[in-house]
């Protein structure tokens, strides 16, 4: 876990990480089962993943599994707080938000400035959906729109990038691409 996390919670069933994001030391490609993921049985959503489970190699798992940073885990980053348009909200999340009930994974960005931040002032968080269409499901779209209210939330499906964040700020996302198109 990176060092600007604070963990306040367990991953308990949740493995949604496992199968959405890709690996490059284990060459496991996005939305794929990671080979080293204990199946376990779960009570699930509809759409969501049959299986899922923890790590068969947690103590010997890549650097990219140690560092992603899990925003339902430690309720948010460090970083991002100061950015927030609403910096007095203690608890963003809700119970029901955790990737694998929600169908919608946030996560910290890789990098921590990058050519966006400087231009917007703000960290985006990462939104990835753990099965298809789970952004338009209800509780997909309320944890969206919830966090797009305090902070640049870019929702990754596949190729495509949807960039959902405070008025204010996707004025300047769009003079920030408007500027790298010129």
């Amino acid at each position: 876990m990176r060092k600007h996390l604070t963990v306040i919670r367990s991953c308990g069933e949740c493995a949604a990480c496992c199968e959405v994001m890709a690996i490059i030391e284990l060459a496991k490609p996005v939305h794929q089962e990671c080979p080293h993921q204990l199946k376990l049985p779960v009570i699930r959503p509809v759409g969501a993943p049959k299986l899922m489970g923890s790590c068969g190699i947690y103590s010997k798992r890549p650097a990219e599994c140690r560092t992603f940073a899990c925003l339902w885990l430690a309720e948010t980053d460090r970083r991002l707080m100061k950015y927030a348009k609403h910096r007095k909200a203690q608890r963003i999340f809700k119970a029901a938000d955790k990737p694998n009930i929600s169908g919608i994974l946030l996560h910290s960005p890789e990098k921590e400035v990058s050519p966006l931040t400087r231009a917007t002032g703000m960290v985006p968080v990462n939104a990835r959906e753990v099965w298809p269409g789970a952004a338009e499901e209800e509780a997909g779209q309320d944890l969206l729109e919830r966090f797009s209210e305090r902070f640049l939330v870019i929702l990754i499906r596949g190729d495509r990038r949807t960039i959902m964040g405070p008025p204010e700020q996707l004025q300047k996302v769009n003079m920030f691409l408007e500027a790298r198109v010129r």
